[in-house]
């Protein structure tokens, strides 16, 4: 037995060169053939996070809750169109945290998320919010500076790294659908002042200061949402 492997991407491709060589009945049958067999796959990648759910749920020893059948439906939708292995991993977790009776994270808004999101992004994601941990424990250590003048200069520091934020290492489509979805928040360009222009009238007395002031578009970062914080909770096992 013979069995041909078709590639989801080409799958147009193939379709218009069947639709030359079948006549139109057969051409129908063969499209609810491909329809059986993407049913059969989302089927499949549904069945995979719900299984990786039960093995954590029974490892973690967690008490069930039902999950509401508004985030339950799209929650396993959006699921069954997930083919990566890692972000497979991803809806499992959600499912656990979720079903979670201690938790309360159950929300339709955190399935379309995941939903709306590559590996790479997530992954972003999660490299962000180590850099916002390390800078808030950076923050709280001032406090334990005994040195007056070290103490300020850190102070400095550290208020200009939070208006600098973090860079992402994402195209810049990537990073505008993070934006969209609300999981990060872009901060405003920065505005530098070069020089004060002091003008004096005819008497020499002050008559206006002029500042000399630059914008720079592309050097400032990005934050984690509070939205972004809850949607990684959701998506991971601590």
């Amino acid at each position: 037995m013979v069995t041909v492997k078709i590639e989801l991407p080409k799958l147009e491709i193939v379709q218009k060169f069947l639709d030359k060589i079948t006549s139109s009945n057969t051409g129908q049958q063969i499209d609810l053939l491909f329809a059986d067999k993407l049913k059969f796959q989302r089927e499949i990648n549904a069945a995979k996070a719900t299984l990786k759910a039960q093995k954590l749920s029974e490892q973690l020893g967690i008490t069930i809750k039902p999950i509401p059948t508004k985030i339950l439906v799209p929650l396993l939708e959006n699921a069954s169109l997930e083919d990566e292995d890692e972000l497979q991993d991803k809806w499992a977790n959600m499912i656990v945290n979720m079903a979670d009776s201690e938790k309360n994270l159950q929300n339709q808004i955190f399935p379309y998320l995941l939903g709306q999101i590559s590996l790479q992004e997530y992954n972003e994601l999660k490299v962000l919010c180590k850099k916002e941990i390390a800078f808030g424990e950076r923050e709280n250590n001032i406090a334990q500076i005994q040195d007056k003048r070290e103490k300020r200069i850190e102070t400095n520091r550290v208020k200009i790294a939070k208006l600098d934020g973090h860079q992402l290492s994402l195209q810049e489509f990537e990073k505008a659908n993070l934006v969209r979805l609300g999981l990060v928040r872009q901060l405003p360009p920065r505005f530098y002042i070069e020089e004060f222009e002091i003008e004096t009238n005819d008497d020499g007395n002050f008559n206006s200061m002029q500042p000399d002031i630059e914008m720079d578009i592309d050097d400032y970062g990005f934050k984690l949402s509070e939205l972004g914080e809850r949607f990684l909770e959701l998506c991971e096992i601590q």
